[in-house]
């Protein structure tokens, strides 16, 4: 009984492995996959290898369909105030924001020895008053003449802008420019002591503000904006003003906030693709422009 049974389990696996055997033979493609289909396996492993040249992750873009290739990225920044034509401040009508304006003069030429009339962004009217910020980088200096904590309130470019830069630009006129409060506002990226609050008829602008939409800026983070991008004066750049060269932003300038950087040594600045330095840059870099902001009687 016991060599019956023997026999009959190798019967079994002997049914079983000649079975098997047939399987592997068969070339019956599997379910689902097209009967005519033209790709080879070798075709298909090739197109499922991942190219050597694209990220983990990475989508691949046809350049034909997409909308982005048609652009060309080093293309020149279009200034959307290139096509506005600057007025005297006073020459009645009405004053609208984004409106640009002449108010004083300063020298703008390489050796400084014109005197040219100041062009103005009408960033906010308020009753008989308006906020103005100059349209060029205007010259180049320190935001502190020593490497110490500072601050706004105690800088040397503050002190500059009063007694030097507003005398000279404005003249007479200087009475037009209305004293206001100016917030030591806290800067968006670091808990960094900002001083005191202070009160200026001349001033630059914090972080806070070239942020606000109510003056029509765009977020801190974002480039391009069109009010925070400035070109510099030939005056500003031969007095050492770092200016963008080539690509997209050729011929737009750094240039100083009051907003105290990453700590009380630092200072923010606007790059020359319009986005906001939180960071800062040392107070003591001599390449860092100055645009001026005022409000002024109208």
């Amino acid at each position: 009984m016991k060599h019956i049974l023997l026999r009959i389990i190798t019967v079994i696996l002997l049914v079983a492995l000649i079975g098997a055997l047939c399987s592997c033979g068969s070339t019956d493609e599997p379910s689902g996959k097209p009967e005519n289909s033209s790709k080879t396996s070798e075709q298909s492993q090739i197109s499922e290898q991942p190219d050597d040249n694209q990220s983990a992750g990475e989508e691949i873009i046809d350049e034909d369909e997409d909308p982005w290739f048609e652009e060309d990225p080093d293309a020149p920044y279009e200034d959307p105030f290139d096509s506005k034509k600057a007025k005297p401040l006073d020459s009645g009508g009405s004053l609208n924001t984004m409106d640009i304006v002449t108010f004083g003069s300063y020298k703008q030429n390489s050796s400084g020895s014109d005197n040219k009339p100041i062009e103005w962004i009408v960033l906010k009217v308020e009753g008989n008053k308006a906020l103005l910020l100059s349209r060029y980088v205007l010259d180049t200096v320190q935001y502190h003449s020593d490497y110490k904590t500072v601050s706004w309130e105690l800088c040397t470019l503050r002190k500059w802008l009063t007694e030097e830069f507003a005398p000279e630009a404005f003249g007479s006129d200087i009475s037009r420019l209305v004293g206001t409060a100016t917030p030591a506002d806290k800067n968006p990226s670091f808990d960094t002591d900002q001083g005191g609050n202070t009160s200026d008829n001349i001033f630059l602008m914090s972080a806070v503000e070239v942020s606000n939409a109510a003056y029509g800026f765009e977020k801190y983070d974002v480039m391009e904006d069109a009010i925070r991008m400035a070109r510099a004066t030939d005056y500003a750049k031969a007095k050492g003003c770092f200016v963008a060269e080539g690509g997209r932003f050729n011929g737009y300038a750094n240039w100083w906030l009051r907003t105290m950087g990453s700590n009380t040594k630092q200072t923010a600045y606007i790059y020359s693709d319009g986005s906001v330095c939180t960071v800062g840059a040392y107070t003591i870099h001599k390449d860092v422009g100055v645009r001026p902001a005022i409000w002024v009687s109208i």
